[in-house]
Parts: structure tokens; C-alpha cells; sequence
């Protein structure tokens, strides 16, 4: 019989053995670490902004750069506005003095009736034209949204209220019907006519703040000193992403020698993507060395046992002879590939609760302990060791008990 090498003995398979239970138990980790960031992406994701960042445009023009008077840029801005909405799959359109994650405007108001606190009980202001919540894919909840009739200068100045700002502001009774004066008091009376969902205003992790939406003819009534942002909000009937270069150049040819018009979805957004950037880093980065990870542990597992195989050709021609039957003798093999994957997730799982804490901080709505992540994985990890174990276990079934007793 020949002698085994240092090389191949069974210390050298035990080594072997360690390193991939080490390779697997490696795997185990990072596509655990892909799985939560995964859910903590998709639970971001599904958080009710109250705007559709995937199919909502907005567009920019940088007019007041080029010396234009506010006069010219509102003619130019509702030029825009008006080519934008003749385009074929838009669904809607509308003006607004800031947007979700761009910049915003803070004003005191007085309430008759309601004592508030100025340095506190402020609203965030947009001047907004009609079809804004339409466009944003925002629903009204109470009384109605803003219409033609409000958006001219002798009609009776009105305002919609964020919801946050209905609870704090009127205390669980209806805003509708109020009163509010904006500004230093000695503006008109603006009376509230609805209620729409919170926006997020620029974070997409924060808590609802108040917001006061006014129709932008009043803007120059009620913020004469403020030099106010012009944005366009588009929502198209289809693929957003397709109506990008139609909606810049029906903007591009709302008057000569414009500058050049920013077009994209909110989703593209910096300040969104960057809020974003760290679940969608994680999931990438975990997920390529986890793959990476498992394919080197399910090839160094083929490896391993096909090489155990054919050094134990002896001992499987035995059994075939004395009786074991394939169910036997392919046990035999994926019994031994499990046994070695077992050890390695084991020892993944023993790391992830004993580390969890350190990236619980980065997760959002999944526990670093999740059961259905942790269990997902363990059993992709079984299926690996199985599949790896069929080759070789084949191998195994074609072992010819006779040959095998005749070259011993």
C-alpha cells in the first residue's frame, strides 16, 4: 500500500478542511452584512416621502444669474411651464419656489385665536402653483387642493397645510376655515382650504415638519422682500428617465440665449443619493466579497472532497462490495461536504452576533440579528455545500468494487 506524503496525509486534509471551514464561515459573514444592507436599503426606500422620487422631474434655470428681473424670470419660468405641459406623456406639471431636498424658506405666522411661540412654531413656506402635489404624486387628506381660481391676484388668498402642521399647530381640530397671517402681521388674512401628506422637506430619516403652501401669485404680497427660487415639477406618464431630454428642450425654447436647464429625477438628486450612499455601498461591497467569498469556499470544498474521494476509492469499494447501496455511499460524501459547511457557518454566525453592534448603527429597520436574513443565508449556504458535493459524489457511485479491491 502506498505510504501517504506530509503533503497528503491527514494532517494536510485537515488543514484543508480548516481553511475553507475559514473561507465558509468568511462568506457566511459578508452576505449577511449584504442582506441587511439590502433590507436597510429597501426599508428607506419605501419610506412615505410624500413624493415619487423615482418618476418626478425637476428643472432648474439659473436666471437671476444672467441679471433678468423677477418679472422676466416668472414670464419665462410660466413659458417654460406651459411647453412643458403641451409635451406628449406628461401627466403633470407645475411651478414651486423650492422642492423636497432643495432649498427652503422659513416664515412666522400669527393665528388669531392661538397663541404661538415665534422662534418655534415657524413654518416652512412654498409658493407653489396648481397641480404641485399632483405632480410630487402627494395626496390631499382634507379639503381640497389648489385650483385655477387661487392663482390670480384678486382671489382670496388661501393655503394648504402639511399634515405635521395641522396636528401641532391646531391641536387635533380641523384647520380647515382658519385664519393665519404671514409675515410680521400686517399681511392679509390666508385662509386654509387643505390638508396634504408630509413632504420630506431635505432628509430622506426625519421627522414631518410644518410646511405652509401658498399659491406663487401671492408671493409677491406675502414675501416682497425674498427673492424666490423658480423649479419646475414635472411627473411624465411613463418612464421618467425617457422624458428628460424632451422636457430640457421644451424649457430651452421658452426664450433666446437661456442657460442650460438641469433636468432630473428627485432620485438623482445629490442630496439624495448621497443619504443614501452608505446602504447602497454596503449592499455592493458585502455583496462582491461575499460572492467572491463563497465561490472560493464551494471550489476549495469540490476540491477537498473530491481529492477525499479518490483517497478513500478502498474504502467505498468495501462498502459497494458488502452491500451499500448509492443512497449509502453518496451520503457518505455530501454528509462529509455538510459537516464542513455546518462548521463554517457555525462560526459566521458566532462572529455576526458577537460584532452585530458594531454596524448597527448604519442599519435602518432590521435588526442586526435578523432570523429570516440569518436563515436565508445558512441555507443558500447548505445548497452551496450539496451542489459542490454532487460531482464527487458521482464520482464516488462510479467506483468499481473490484478494481478497487484488486489495485489494494
Amino acid at each position: 500500500m502506498p505510504q501517504e506524503t506530509a503533503l497528503s496525509g491527514p494532517e494536510a486534509r485537515l488543514g484543508c478542511a480548516l481553511l475553507i471551514v475559514v473561507q465558509v464561515a468568511l462568506s457566511t459573514m459578508l452576505l449577511v452584512g449584504a442582506g441587511l444592507f439590502l433590507r436597510s436599503l429597501s426599508n428607506v426606500s419605501a419610506l412615505p416621502l410624500g413624493v415619487d422620487t423615482e418618476r418626478v422631474l425637476t428643472a432648474t434655470l439659473d436666471l437671476r444669474a444672467m441679471g433678468r428681473t423677477e418679472e422676466d424670470i416668472d414670464l419665462v419660468m410660466h413659458t417654460a411651464l406651459d411647453r412643458v405641459r403641451a409635451l406628449r406623456g406628461i401627466a403633470h406639471a407645475a411651478l414651486a419656489s423650492t422642492i423636497p431636498f432643495g432649498p427652503s424658506l422659513m416664515l412666522s405666522i400669527r393665528i388669531p385665536g392661538v397663541e404661538l411661540n415665534p422662534k418655534v412654531d415657524a413654518p416652512f413656506l412654498n409658493f407653489i402653483g396648481r397641480d404641485y402635489f399632483a405632480s410630487l404624486g402627494a395626496h390631499v387628506i382634507a379639503g381640497r387642493d389648489l385650483t385655477d381660481a387661487d392663482e390670480t391676484h384678486a382671489a382670496e388668498p388661501v393655503a394648504v397645510v402639511s399634515a405635521t402642521m395641522a396636528r401641532l399647530f391646531w391641536k387635533g381640530a380641523s384647520p380647515l376655515g382658519s385664519c393665519i397671517v404671514i409675515g410680521n402681521g400686517t399681511g392679509p388674512c390666508v385662509r386654509i382650504v387643505g390638508v396634504v401628506e408630509d413632504i420630506h422637506r431635505q432628509q430622506v430619516l426625519e421627522d414631518p415638519t410644518a410646511f405652509l403652501y401658498v399659491p406663487l401669485v401671492q408671493a409677491t404680497t406675502l414675501a416682497p422682500d425674498f427673492h424666490l427660487d423658480r423649479f419646475l415639477v414635472v411627473r411624465p406618464s411613463g418612464d421618467a428617465r425617457a422624458m428628460i431630454e424632451p422636457v430640457r428642450r421644451a424649457i430651452q425654447s421658452a426664450a433666446p440665449a437661456l442657460p442650460y436647464a438641469t433636468v432630473q429625477r428627485i432620485a438623482e438628486m445629490r442630496d439624495v443619493l448621497s443619504q443614501l450612499r452608505q446602504w447602497r455601498l454596503g449592499t455592493t461591497l458585502f455583496a462582491a466579497f461575499g460572492a467572491l467569498a463563497l465561490v472560493l469556499a464551494s471550489i476549495g470544498l469540490f476540491g477537498l472532497i473530491s481529492y477525499n474521494v479518490a483517497s478513500r476509492t478502498h474504502e467505498i469499494g468495501i462498502r459497494v462490495a458488502l452491500g451499500g447501496g448509492p443512497s449509502s455511499v453518496a451520503g457518505l460524501v455530501v454528509r462529509q461536504a455538510l459537516v464542513i459547511a455546518t462548521s463554517g457557518v457555525a462560526a459566521g454566525l458566532v462572529t455576526v452576533f458577537a460584532g452585530g453592534r458594531l454596524i448597527a448603527s448604519l442599519l435602518y429597520g432590521v435588526s442586526a440579528h435578523d432570523p429570516t436574513i440569518l436563515g436565508t443565508v445558512s441555507l443558500t449556504m447548505m445548497i452551496v455545500s450539496v451542489l459542490a458535493s454532487i460531482a464527487p459524489a458521482l464520482q464516488a457511485l462510479a467506483v468499481d468494487p473490484l478494481v478497487a479491491l484488486r489495485v489494494e
